[in-house]
């Protein structure tokens, strides 16, 4: 997910920022949306709003689709994502949408063997397009390869999620607390909830894209890392961790 979220954004140390330059931007990550009694959650929704078009796409890790998946996300309509994320936008009623994989070449013969959607597909130092994105502009610079510096983005837009081990969220908050010029023996962080939505919003740039509950999840998370991280400096009323039963 992140290599796609890298290209959603402006900062690109030598990630290509294609979907960004594109006029694409992320309105939702893993918001569930209905499709008839069912439920289905895109890891990401992008909107174009002067195009008028709205990219759905799925982030695989893997070589295999679900043998309904396809099918449950071309009955995913217009009304159902506009309900599901709440977009802000009166324009958006008019919107088309349209859906794709982001998948590793790797695993690329055997999607395509199982999906009519398209994909985006990346490599070592490559992201390909595979199919029509629905907007021609993007479909056809991906379609044409661009070339990536590195295989993985330097710029990290989803550091850590809330099934993350302890160390590896108390280094990222530990980054955007000095970031942030916050002092590392200041107690007073460690119950701070406005604090730990600060150190979120640095942490996690797209973090106003998650539902609701899922952001107040991330918060409490930055939260307990704070705490963690201020206890490695000498502060004592360290919170326990979330294996530890705090939560």
């Amino acid at each position: 997910m992140n290599k796609v979220l890298a290209m959603c954004s402006a900062v690109m140390h030598g990630w290509a920022s294609t979907l960004y330059e594109h006029g694409y931007r992320v309105f939702a990550i893993e918001r569930s949306i209905r499709v008839g009694c069912r439920i289905v959650v895109p890891d990401i929704m992008l909107l174009n709003e002067e195009a008028g078009h709205i990219l759905i796409i799925d982030c695989k890790g893997g070589s295999n689709i679900k043998p309904d998946q396809d099918s449950r996300y071309a009955r995913v309509s217009l009304t159902a994502i506009l309900e599901g994320t709440r977009l802000p936008c009166e324009a958006c009623e008019a919107c088309l949408h349209m859906f794709a994989y982001a998948i590793d070449e790797t695993h690329e013969e055997r999607i395509r063997a199982h999906t009519d959607f398209a994909l985006i597909v990346f490599g070592d130092h490559v992201v390909r397009g595979i199919g029509d994105l629905g907007h021609e502009p993007p479909t056809r610079e991906l379609q044409g390869g661009v070339s990536l510096d590195d295989t993985v983005p330097q710029f990290i837009p989803y550091p850590f999620s809330i099934n993350g081990v302890d160390k590896d969220i108390d280094a990222c908050v530990k980054r955007s607390m000095q970031a942030l010029s916050l002092p590392l023996q200041d107690k007073n962080i460690t119950g701070n909830r406005a604090t730990a939505a600060m150190i979120l919003r640095n942490a996690h740039p797209f973090h106003v894209s998650y539902a609701p509950t899922h952001m107040a999840e991330l918060a409490e998370a930055t939260r307990l890392g704070a705490g963690r991280v201020l206890a490695s400096h000498g502060v004592t009323d360290r919170p326990r961790s979330r294996q530890d039963g705090s939560r």
